[in-house]
């Protein structure tokens, strides 16, 4: 596969902080989305 070959040319650290930054951004996006709802409900 060729992800196989991609992930063993990446040195740890950067994969570390790749993976990293992909759980942060998922995490404040979904803050947002939350933080969204919660403002369209209230906003009613």
């Amino acid at each position: 596969m060729a992800t196989g070959i991609v992930f063993k040319t990446l040195d740890p650290l950067a994969l570390r902080s790749a993976f990293r930054q992909v759980c942060l951004y998922k995490f404040v996006n979904l803050h947002y989305q939350i933080e969204h709802l919660k403002f369209s409900i209230h906003s009613k």
